[in-house]
């Protein structure tokens, strides 16, 4: 039995990124689609109406929130988006860091139950 489970968008370790162009907003899922497989997308909006544009953002920055990714406008209508599990940095320094999960704090006293504190008193 193989217990290896592969990571879309990483194949390999290989991480991806998808480079999108498009020409009209119907082709904005395949941008979100890229993200759910954990492939990075620079989203180059150049040769699309200014109005389409800005409706193709708002609408894969709000499907890059819901999958807690990143977004970073890195040209004049160019943008990066990222999967939560890529972290952005420049020169300067990081702009998104991946979260590492947190453990809870260790429990210092035994928990009390919730039925009470008197121990094994049965009603009679």
């Amino acid at each position: 039995i193989n217990n290896v489970i592969v990571m879309p968008g990483a194949v390999n370790g290989i991480s991806e990124v998808a480079v999108i162009e498009p020409r009209s907003f119907e082709e904005m899922p395949q941008v979100i689609q890229a993200l759910r497989e954990r492939k990075s997308v620079v989203l180059n909006l150049t040769i699309m109406d200014p109005d389409q544009a800005q409706r193709a953002v708002d609408f894969v920055a709000g499907g890059t929130y819901a999958i807690d990714g990143h977004q970073e406008r890195i040209g004049e209508s160019i943008f990066l988006f990222t999967p939560s599990c890529v972290q952005v940095s420049t020169q300067s320094g990081v702009i998104h860091e991946i979260p590492t999960p947190q453990a809870p704090p260790p429990r210092q006293t035994a928990p009390s139950p919730a039925w009470g504190s008197e121990p094994d008193q049965m009603a009679q």
